[in-house]
Parts: structure tokens; sequence; C-alpha cells
């Protein structure tokens, strides 16, 4: 299934629109880097933020992970986050709802008081949990996009004031860089399709640059934020498509920055 004009937030970059565009920020809760191994399947809760102003510090989350339950059955789960090198120990509690585990969902709530520190993102990004699943049958071959997470709330421990960041404030996003003159293009904008050009979205926002004052824009580096509204209500599948403007309002393909099979969520 396709999405149509879906996208919500982007970036706008080129040689000359640098400082006419906004900063935004995005976050998002996925399984990512998902795989199977002898027992089953491994699933990576993960956490991806370009807000680290308001997620520094995990202290609690509320979140579902969706699966196929004709496919699989719950196991256990693994929290990475720990203290202590010798023997290490969790720094939080994970708890589940036994009498929903096996139904698809499985519901996973996190406390962490901080007492032994608190997970904390790097580089925009922190694993949450590992969730363990049993085959029904032979273990078939497993992708990211076989799961999804739905979200109540990720909290920042905020000096104490466990500040909720919601679900239904997140969108699927990806970043890319761009720096330079994009192959010689005088590129002064960028859009995002997601039915093969057809409609281009303008992109609007950027989460960072490193350009200043007096720097020609070529010579700057700028990540560019892709971020997805779903409006379907319901998690699929589709490919982003990346498009430069040319200053007479013609556009070019720019091919190695589109998104294949890219799994927007609900969330909800």
């Amino acid at each position: 299934m396709k999405l149509k004009n879906i996208i919500a937030l982007a970036v706008a970059c080129g040689a000359a629109m640098v400082m006419s565009v906004a900063a935004h920020a995005a976050t998002e809760v996925k399984v990512e880097g998902a795989y199977a191994d002898e027992y089953g399947a491994v699933v990576p809760i993960v956490l991806n933020t370009t807000d680290t102003d308001k997620l520094s510090q995990v202290s609690v989350y509320e979140i579902v992970l969706n699966y196929d339950s004709s496919v699989w059955s719950y196991d256990s789960y693994n929290d990475p986050n720990t203290y202590g090198s010798r023997n290490p120990q969790p720094m939080g509690t994970v708890t589940t709802n036994p009498a929903v585990n096996n139904d698809g969902t499985v519901e996973l709530v996190y406390t962490c008081s901080g007492a032994n520190g608190f997970p904390t993102v790097s580089d925009g990004k922190l694993t949450l949990l590992e969730v363990y699943l049993s085959p029904k049958s032979d273990t078939p071959s497993v992708t990211d996009t076989d799961f999804s997470i739905g979200v109540n709330y990720v909290a920042d421990y905020d000096g104490g004031n466990n500040t909720a960041y919601y679900g239904t404030d997140m969108n699927s996003f990806f970043t890319f860089d761009v720096t330079g003159d994009l192959g010689g293009n005088e590129v002064v904008a960028l859009a995002a399709s997601t039915d093969n050009g057809v409609t281009k979205q303008p992109l609007e926002y950027y989460t960072t640059t490193d350009w200043t004052d007096g720097m020609d824009y070529a010579d700057a580096t700028t990540t560019f934020l892709v971020a997805v509204d779903n409006l379907q209500g319901n998690d699929a599948v589709t490919d982003i498509t990346i498009y430069g403007e040319l200053e007479d309002g013609s556009y070019i393909p720019l091919s190695s920055l589109d998104k294949s099979d890219f799994l927007v969520q609900d969330f909800e």
C-alpha cells in the first residue's frame, strides 16, 4: 500500500535558502535492526530524536510492540540500559501485561528513578529494549517493517518533572546531509514526493547546519529533516523521492537522497 499526500514536515535547502528556512525537531520510536537467530526474532525498539534537549534522560515510557500473532508468540525481553561493569544491573524496571502478550501486542512500561543513572540518548539514538519472539512454526525471515510501535509517551527526567513526549506528537522521520552545490546544479530548494513526483511538497525544515554569516552556502553542511505525518490511521510503507528545484522552477531528481520502503507509523 502506498501513502499519498502525507508529508507534513521537511527541510528546505540550496545555495540560496539556508537562511530562509526554520530549524525543527522530530522524534519517533520504531523497530530498528530486527533479525532472526536460532531461537526466533530479536526485535530492538529504538528511540530516535533530533530533540535531545527534551529527551536527554529517559525516565518513563509506555509503548506497545505490535507483531503478527499468527507467526510469533512472545518470549521475553532484554533491557540493554544497565549500570556497573562486573555484574551489570538494569537502571530501571520494565513490566509487561502477561494477559495480552500473545495477542499480537506486548505492552511495555518502564520506570527509572535515576538512582543509578538514566538511559541516555547518544547521537540521537537510544535502544529502549529488545523483545524476543518465538516462532509458531519454522522461523521466517525478519524485517523491521514486520513490526510497528504504538506510543503513549516517553518521558524525560527533566529535573524530576518527568516531562512527557507523547506519541501523538511523533512522526516517522529520516534525515540526510547536503554539502556543496548538488552536482553543479543551481538548486534553490528541495521537495519530496510519495507519488513518484506527480505531486511535490516543499521541504521547509532542517535540524542542524554549520553555515555561519559570510560563509558560502555551498561550503556548509546542513542536515535536512523529512518527518512524515500518517493521516491514514494505519501503518504502511511508502517510497519517498527527493527533488531539487532549479531557479527556473523545474525539478531534477536527487535519487541518492530517496528513501525506499519507508515505514510510516501511526503511533496511536
